[in-house]
Parts: structure tokens; C-alpha cells; sequence
């Protein structure tokens, strides 16, 4: 399977694609700084670019059998629309593309549907320090369910 992954050099990112490439699968990363991404591996190809361009986007998933987006900001939260505005530009390209691969996304305990699942504590202690994260994974989720309406429409 050819798996084009977007996010691919935070900690998750680099977990997926190594994982992926041991399952014998074919990746492309695209990634801003290529030094975080310290795989050789001959089923590896990175793209140097911005999640944010969407040129780039358009070359790192055209022709891709799955698309894994594992957007964040790193370890530290702060107040950070890229989910969201990444996974904008990966939907506008399968769509500019009229491609339709897997698209897998990472998301946060407690967005969506998930947050009946947390404890009620987590109210008070970590949704304030978290409060930018989730806000950027609620639009993340929101900006795929369109892309799915859209599809089931056209």
C-alpha cells in the first residue's frame, strides 16, 4: 500500500512510518524540517514541504492508496490552527485530485464523540491547558465529516 503521511516528524508520525515501512508499505512524508526524520529506508520518499501549501499537499498525496495525518504542535500546546488548516488542504487537494484514498487522522481523547469517554475531572484540569488542541482537533474532525457529506453527495 502506498501511505502518504502528513505530520510524519512528531513523535506519532515517526512511530506510523516506521511501522508502516516494517509492514513492507510505501511512504511519503511530507515534512518541513527533513532532519527530524532520521528513517533511511529505500520505500521512504520525503517530500520537503508546508502542509500549508497546497502544491505541496497536491505532490505528497497524489496517487496514494492512504493518507495519515498526525498534525500537532509538538510537546508544548499552544493556541495553533494547523490540524485544522493542514487537514483543510489535504481534503481540498483529494478533491482537487478527484481522489478518494483512506484517510486516517489522529485526534485527541476527549474531541468528538470521545468526550463522554473522559473523566469528568479532566473538566478542570486538563481541557483548560488543552483548550487550543482540542478547539484545532474539533475543527480537524468537522473539516473531514464535510469532506464525507460531499462525497456521499457528488
Amino acid at each position: 500500500m502506498k501511505i502518504a503521511v502528513i505530520g510524519a516528524t512528531g513523535s506519532t508520525g515517526q512511530h506510523f512510518v516506521k511501522q508502516a515501512l516494517e509492514n513492507g508499505h510505501s511512504v511519503t512524508a511530507l515534512v518541513r524540517s527533513p532532519h527530524k526524520l532520521t528513517i533511511d529506508n529505500s520505500n521512504l520518499r520525503v517530500i520537503v514541504g508546508d502542509v500549508l501549501n497546497a502544491e505541496d499537499v497536491s505532490h505528497a498525496i497524489n496517487g496514494q492508496d492512504a493518507v495519515f495525518i498526525a498534525l500537532g504542535t509538538g510537546k508544548v500546546p499552544k493556541k495553533s490552527s494547523i490540524r485544522a488548516d493542514g487537514t483543510r488542504q489535504v481534503v481540498d487537494a483529494l478533491a482537487a485530485l478527484g481522489e478518494t484514498p483512506y484517510i486516517v487522522i489522529l485526534s485527541s481523547l476527549g474531541v468528538g464523540d470521545s468526550k463522554k469517554q473522559y473523566p469528568f475531572y479532566w473538566n478542570w484540569i486538563l481541557i483548560p491547558y488543552l483548550r487550543h488542541a482540542f478547539a484545532d482537533h474539533h475543527q480537524k474532525e468537522k473539516n473531514i465529516r464535510e469532506r464525507k457529506r460531499k462525497e456521499k453527495r457528488g
